[in-house]
């Protein structure tokens, strides 16, 4: 491959797709007439490869381009503040149209206990596409964010998934290049090549589930609320069903033939895929590739033309040579045009290696139960090469993994479970029965006995209820039962020293085996130390330091333990 230089102009397309995804502007490339029938209750819309089949008591039904039923709900929950959760009882369809004449569904939402509250679905459809928007009224302690709508995927073929839909963006200030969220999709699929998704702006995966869409709400100008959600059957991934779906633009996704893009040894062949979506007319493209070492040396550098047709999508792959070692950034562009998109990954080189420590490893990994992808075995074989021995958190039921797939592969496992302070001693004594036990029998090697409970921070104020109502019961039952299991206080929100100073003076450091903290994430590097001790705890104070509260806390530690051995 020869280098080659080339200029792009700093297109932001950012700022148009967002807010055209928050606006509910979603776009598809190619119509189809819309049929709509009403009868007996139902009401039924029609387009290219999709229907909807709305039915009294709230049911909706997403159906394919055969009439077979994808996905069903019939509720929506709201929340309010001083009234709590209230899941709506019923609905009533009834054939309509927008604004702008397009047939729709509209669909009255009745519920049995939540005062002024109104919801209206209207639900519309293009070529594979649904619209689903559900207009909200009334009090003002509504929250916005917690409203949800539910729906059960019908006989999928895998796990339902969910990923952050992104685009590339070139900084204007010249800066180094991100990624931007365009809005989040939970995915489904049946059979090996009908995929469908969810699209939403925003919407948390760990409110979803089987039954749920997270679907928060947005301010209306005219007043309420509105949550949105569009469907689109697909054959194609999310990001490029997405691209297409909003019918704007070039969209571009890079994949290669290894999980997580890492390679075995030098001269390995290497295949990085560019998937290039197209939700516009019929062109031709040019797509231009350039790899480069670590230390910023071209490695690669090509380009390559081809045609993508209307609404579809197009692939290209590079080969290439794994370097001697380390990691390589690759960038492709896709132009047509005066339009541009970009991408980029990292390719790297890491031979296999055994590790010596054994047992007295210190590289641990804490919260992974949302990277198994592309899939748990894949997750477990990184984490052997890079050496990780130790988890935070595991058990049967728990996030993540269970116990015994870290136990075939030998990797050691912690355990953390959240009390609360506000019981009573009785409840906080069954509590720490149950959840020892469950430590137990997990096979844990130490017990963190909550989170980050250190609010307020910075005041100590927290730390004689946590010993009373939590630590401290933990330790007592232990001393019943006999258990081998070790206890660490709760990992601290930033080094807290009010409140170890406290915990310390409450006898807290006598009921544990090992202290839990996590260090400051501010806008510090790594080693600085703020001056003095009084760190301020805002959204910028110097208080989510790393090397001073480490520092900090060490001094601690060797003070009291000198009073201990004394």
């Amino acid at each position: 491959m020869t280098s080659e230089a080339f200029s792009r102009p700093a297109l932001d397309r950012r700022r148009f797709l967002g807010a055209a995804l928050a606006a509910g502007v979603v776009l598809v490339a190619e119509s189809t007439p819309i049929a709509a029938h009403a009868a007996a209750g139902d009401v039924t819309l029609t387009a290219g490869g999709i229907s909807l089949l709305a039915s009294v008591g709230g049911r909706l039904a997403i159906r394919d381009a055969a009439g077979v039923t994808r996905s069903a709900g019939s509720k929506f929950q709201v929340k309010d503040s001083v009234t709590g959760i209230h899941v709506s009882t019923g609905g009533t369809p009834t054939l309509s149209a927008l604004p702008d004449g397009t047939p729709a569904i509209r669909m009255d939402y009745t519920f049995d206990a939540a005062g002024p509250t109104g919801v209206t679905g209207w639900f519309s459809v293009g070529t594979s596409h649904a619209v689903l928007e559900w207009r909200v009224t009334g009090a003002d302690t509504l929250v916005p964010d917690g409203f949800l709508f539910s729906r059960a995927i019908q006989a999928p073929t895998a796990p339902d998934d969910y990923i952050a839909i992104t685009q590339w963006v070139r900084d204007a200030g010249g800066g180094i290049p991100y990624e931007d969220t365009l809005g989040v999709a939970h995915t489904s699929t049946w059979g090996t090549t009908l995929h469908g998704l969810f699209l939403l702006d925003r919407s948390r995966q760990a409110w979803t589930n089987a039954t749920w869409v997270h679907a928060p709400g947005v301010a209306d100008p005219a007043g309420g609320w509105t949550s949105r959600a569009d469907f689109f059957f697909s054959e194609t991934r999310p990001s490029a069903t997405a691209t297409i779906g909003r019918g704007r633009e070039l969209g571009l996704e890079l994949t290669t033939d290894r999980d997580f893009n890492l390679y075995e040894s030098a001269g390995e062949q290497m295949e990085l895929t560019a998937l290039v979506a197209n939700g516009g007319a019929a062109r031709s493209i040019d797509l231009e590739l350039w790899v480069r070492g670590f230390d910023g040396v071209l490695l690669a550098s090509t380009t390559t033309t081809g045609s993508v047709a209307a609404a579809a999508t197009w692939q290209h792959t590079f080969t290439l040579t794994a370097p001697a070692g380390g990691i390589a950034l690759t960038e492709v562009v896709v132009k047509s045009g005066d339009d541009e998109a970009f991408a980029r990954t990292n390719l790297a080189v890491l031979p296999s290696y055994d590790y010596q420590a054994g047992a007295d490893s210190m590289f641990g990994i804490a919260n992974y139960p949302w990277l198994q992808r592309p899939s748990a075995d894949a997750l477990l074989d990184l984490w052997q090469k890079v050496g990780i021995s130790l988890v935070r958190i595991a058990y049967d039921g728990g996030p993540g993994l269970p116990p015994a797939s870290f136990d075939a592969r030998g990797i050691r496992h912690n355990i953390e479970l959240q009390p609360s302070l506000d019981v009573t001693d009785a409840e906080a004594a069954t509590w720490a029965a149950d959840k020892l036990a469950v430590a137990v029998g997990a096979g844990a090697g130490y017990f963190e006995v909550g989170n980050e409970l250190n609010r307020p921070f910075n005041t100590g104020d927290a730390a004689q209820a946590y010993l009373d109502k939590a630590l401290r019961p933990v330790f007592d039952r232990r001393a019943v039962t006999g258990g081998a299991v070790k206890l660490m206080n709760d990992g601290l929100a930033g080094m807290d020293k009010p409140w170890v100073e406290n915990f310390i003076a409450g006898g807290g450091w006598d009921l544990i085996d090992a202290f839990a903290y996590h260090p400051g994430r501010g806008n510090f590097t790594a080693d600085y130390i703020p001056p003095g001790d009084d760190w301020n705890t805002g959204g910028d104070g110097t208080y989510w330091n790393f090397y001073g509260g480490l520092r900090q806390l060490k001094a601690l530690m060797a003070e009291h333990a000198r009073r201990r051995s004394g």
